[in-house]
């Protein structure tokens, strides 16, 4: 984590899967029995929640309701008229007394301060016992404050929704100890750490005949990888989300960027420790605070993957909002609209009817409620993209067609969508000789196998080439020979629940369009998209000439300025870095609307600033300036070879990318048609690249970061890449700066390309080490006996002991080539004698083998997994998918109740994969 600390835990990455849901009537009368329905459905999600071993303690359950205001109004015994509306708020205080009391005194100020009546504190009726041990450590003081107005006449709900928000977020300027659950006149939140059959028995007010509402949200959380907390229970104001959001780190990154352009009363728009779907919260009632309403602010973050047949509402939004993308199912309401709505991919379930009494149900289950089939009048699952809104006051309920119509009347969409591309320059693009494009090569870096194995496969044949998986060279900090900067950085990929995607079966879902300029103004829906359109980030020689020659659309609207990425012999890396900094602010602040980076210029005299630190020093400098919105980065990139190279430049905040060099290589190689072939092969591999962390639209992915660095110092990254996950230090300025010196030194004296055997084995002492060097992969082969007749030749001399000996001890002797290598046990405390460690036979019947799906690994393996684990006395899991009925069979001379292949741990997905009444039976 940088400067803060080494550490591999990070908040930043916690993660959500949960149970979701909503009970409404479709003519909005309200009554305690849709609240009875709720909590019988929330009970019923029990296996989508976590639940401590006390048994009673959970990840968070909740349920959103309207404010109950007979109920409260009678107990508290405060007359209001009807006119009179009545907010409530739902405090999490904390613990200790005096700073309970405190935030309560400081709360009632913000109220006051935004001219609400403050009427009185409720403490919330709770019974402690029904909390388990951890839940009931962390139990906050909960407690609800109840607000009106003193001239109801004077102020429109709206308004006074609004001056609640303002309030809210006053007051959370101010402390970070108390939460608000809610502050609403038409919505209150309860919610807990207990189990969702509980939740009643912890409120007693649920239970009351008098809690009437017209609609409820309900849901049951699992935390895929971060603590349970009172606060991160759900629902939280204006959602519940069942899912993960793939594109967290860049949704946060780009509200960061937006930052100067926002409200400042609306500070903090994002919460430090926040889940994904928190943050997702907060910027829907950001939204939704400001011209927007809730659905509004739901279709904007989540839009469907309309691509060539989108509504003006979408086409608008794509490019004045990125989508918050990721496998999510969530259910919505401000009061008024109450909605439900799955991702661009539909990997979260979402099923809904609705009955003959008026009654409307949806949630991430079938048969959360008990509904008599002959009741049903109506019933569906939402599709990818899919919503379902149900307008509360004027009692209609809107999907497809209707709803798409519903949006676009919202504003005048089609008058402000303007999609002027960027045109190449009219004139011949300029070839280098082959001389000057080696020399040039040599000076970047480019080796041998990246002209012939990296660059020629996209030139000629439009794509990317394939090899074996896997990289047995050394990592970048531990490698022999130079490596390019884009070395250090490692892409993630997604986990845990959150799946990757096929960028070519579900190239529906994918999007490359996007948009060089400044941005559009989040919070003005009536404002002209600016800026021009590009249909992938990848500009064409042409392209770049037109900008350099200033003959694009719009360069009255989009003034350019060039930015100069080398330095002079004489200078430093460092220095260049501040002075691009300095320049980029100075030039936005005149006026200008798009940056050029490049680094045409380098030479032994000018030598190039490695493109992935100029990028991002320049990008993080304007984020903190509150200038990025302002403009555009298209960046021209001698260093930029690979599809790598040009994901780590987008996903540091690059607009556009020219890698020129590249291109001119691929013109030698295929001329006009081998550049066109290359950028193809560029954007379908950026494509797949993205669909690896589940991301769908280029947007999402831009200056997202995700990537590990892996063996750069603290200063760089602090400098270029802040925020970045950094588990070790590494080079420093004057490191990269003496690599650059070094490889344009070469270039007057060497005319060749250098051959590293990055991808391909070779001798060469100058070459790069590989962990499956030939010779050890023979001695393997001959020591398991499978070795072909040649490689059995080339060790005949070996038995086969010797062979394993001589391909164990060639592993032990080697360089470190991975971080793991680099790792030594230490002792836990003194040795202890064999005589004090359990016998293998009653350890071994605690071992158990992960859950590993058919598919993750050969049916071989897993087969051999499981008979090993059986020998043993321990347990395999069968993982998703089910097993083989094979392995229920009896084998001769084995105890009948041995079954040698059968896993005695049963995975079951929701009675998916493979799940049957044998399969179970088995467990």
């Amino acid at each position: 984590m940088g400067s803060r600390g080494r550490t591999l835990l990070d908040p930043r990455f916690d993660h959500e899967s949960c149970g979701v849901g909503f009970v409404a009537t479709l003519d909005g009368d309200p009554g305690h029995n849709i609240v009875q329905l709720a909590l019988t459905a929330l009970g019923r999600l029990s296996h989508r929640g976590a639940v401590a071993a006390d048994r009673k303690s959970s990840d968070g359950v909740g349920i959103l309701t309207a404010v109950p205001r007979a109920l409260l109004l009678r107990q508290m015994a405060i007359p209001l008229t009807v006119e009179q509306p009545l907010a409530v708020g739902m405090l999490f205080l904390p613990q200790q007394e005096s700073a309970a009391s405190r935030d309560a005194q400081l709360f009632r100020e913000c109220i006051s301060a935004h001219g609400l009546q403050w009427l009185a504190w409720r403490d919330v009726p709770i019974r402690r016992e029904v909390l388990g041990e951890l839940a009931l450590d962390s139990l906050p003081v909960i407690r609800q404050a109840l607000i009106s107005v003193l001239r109801p006449a004077s102020w429109t709900i709206a308004e006074i929704e609004h001056r609640l928000y303002l309030a809210r977020k006053a007051f959370e300027r101010q402390t970070t100890d108390t939460y608000v659950c809610s502050l609403s006149t038409r919505t209150v939140v309860y919610k807990a750490m207990c189990a969702g059959r509980s939740l009643p028995e912890f409120y007693p007010d649920l239970d009351s005949d008098e809690y009437v509402t017209p609609f409820a949200i309900f849901h049951q959380r699992y935390a895929t990888n971060v603590l349970p907390s009172w606060h991160r229970a759900q629902p939280l104001r204006m959602l519940a989300h069942n899912g993960e959001i793939n594109t967290i780190w860049s949704n946060r990154a780009h509200m960061e960027a937006r930052r100067a352009t926002l409200p400042r009363q609306g500070e903090p728009i994002l919460t430090g420790d926040a889940s994904d779907s928190m943050s997702l919260d907060e910027v829907a009632e950001l939204l939704a605070n400001h011209g927007r309403n809730v659905a509004e602010a739901m279709r904007m973050l989540l839009p469907p993957a309309a691509i060539g047949n989108e509504t003006a509402f979408h086409r608008y939004h794509a490019d004045c909002m990125e989508p918050w993308d990721g496998p999510s199912a969530l259910v919505f309401t401000d009061g008024r609209l109450l909605g439900a709505a799955l991702d661009r991919n539909g990997l979260r379930p979402c099923r809904y009817i609705a009955t003959d009494a008026g009654a409307l149900l949806a949630g991430s289950e079938v048969g959360l409620a008990d509904v008599s089939p002959d009741s049903i009048v109506r019933s569906g699952r939402l599709g990818p993209g899919q919503m379902l809104l149900l307008d509360l006051e004027q009692q209609r309920l809107l999907d497809g067609e209707a709803l798409d119509q519903y949006f676009d009347q919202l504003a005048t969409y089609a008058t402000l969508i303007d999609d002027t591309p960027l045109e190449a320059a009219p004139d011949p693009i300029a070839i280098l000789s082959k001389d000057e494009v080696t020399r040039l090569q040599r000076g970047f870096g480019y080796t041998r196998e990246d002209v012939k194995l990296v660059i020629a496969p996209m030139a000629l044949e439009s794509k990317e080439a394939m090899w074996s998986m896997g990289d047995d060279t050394p990592i970048a900090p531990l490698a022999h020979t130079p490596r390019p900067l884009y070395g250090f950085f490692r892409q993630r990929f997604a986990q845990v629940t959150n799946p990757a995607i096929d960028s070519l079966r579900e190239s529906c879902v994918v999007s490359l369009r996007t948009r060089l300029g400044p941005w559009p103004h989040l919070l003005d829906k009536h404002a002209p998209l600016p800026g021009l359109v590009l249909p992938s980030p990848f500009l064409s020689l042409g392209q770049m000439a037109a900008l350099h020659q200033g003959v694009y659309a719009m360069r009255e609207d989009l003034p350019l300025a060039e930015l100069d990425c080398t330095f002079p012999p004489d200078g430093s890396l460092e220095g260049s870095l501040k002075e691009l900094r300095s320049l980029a602010i100075e030039l936005v602040h005149q006026g200008i609307r798009v940056l050029l980076l490049t680094d045409r210029a380098g030479s032994a005299e000018s030598l190039p600033v490695p493109m992935a630190m100029a990028t991002g020093a320049v990008h993080h400098a304007l984020v903190r300036a509150g200038l990025r919105t302002k403009v555009g980065l298209a960046l021209e990139a001698g260093d930029c070879r690979d599809v790598h190279h040009a994901a780590v430049l987008i996903g540091y905040g690059a607009g556009a990318v020219c890698p020129w060099l590249a291109l001119q290589t691929a013109r030698s190689l295929g001329g006009e048609a081998g550049e066109a072939s290359m950028l193809k092969a560029m954007q379908a591999g950026l494509a797949k690249v993205m669909s690896k962390m589940g991301i769908s639209v280029l947007d999402s992915y831009r200056a997202a970061q995700l990537f590990d660095i892996i063996g750069l110092d603290d200063a760089i990254v602090e400098w270029c890449f802040p925020g970045s996950s950094t588990p070790i230090g590494g080079l420093g300025f004057a490191d990269i700066e003496i690599a650059i010196r070094n490889s344009w030194r070469a270039t007057e004296q060497i005319s060749e390309l250098p051959d590293y055997g990055w991808v391909r084995f070779r001798r060469d002492d100058g070459a790069e080490m590989h962990t499956w060097e030939p010779q050890r992969t023979r001695h393997l082969q001959f020591a398991v006996g499978v070795a072909k007749a040649s490689a059995q030749a080339a060790v005949d001399a070996l038995s086969h002991l010797q062979a394993w000996s001589a391909y164990s001890s060639a592993g032990a002797k080697r360089e470190p080539v991975v971080l793991r290598d680099l790792l030594e046990f230490r002792p836990a405390g003194p040795k202890l004698s064999v005589y004090q460690v359990e016998q293998i036979t009653s350890l071994a019947r605690r071992f158990v083998s992960s859950a590993m799906s058919l598919g993750s690994i050969s049916p071989e393996a897993h087969e051999t997994i499981t008979l090993a684990m059986n020998q043993l006395g321990g347990r395999s899991n069968t993982g998703e998918g089910g097993e083989d009925p094979i392995a229920y069979r009896h084998e001769p001379d084995t105890p009948y109740t041995f079954l040698p292949r059968n896993n005695k741990i049963k995975q079951v997905a929701s009675g998916r994969f493979g799940v049957t009444a044998e399969y179970l039976a088995h467990a």
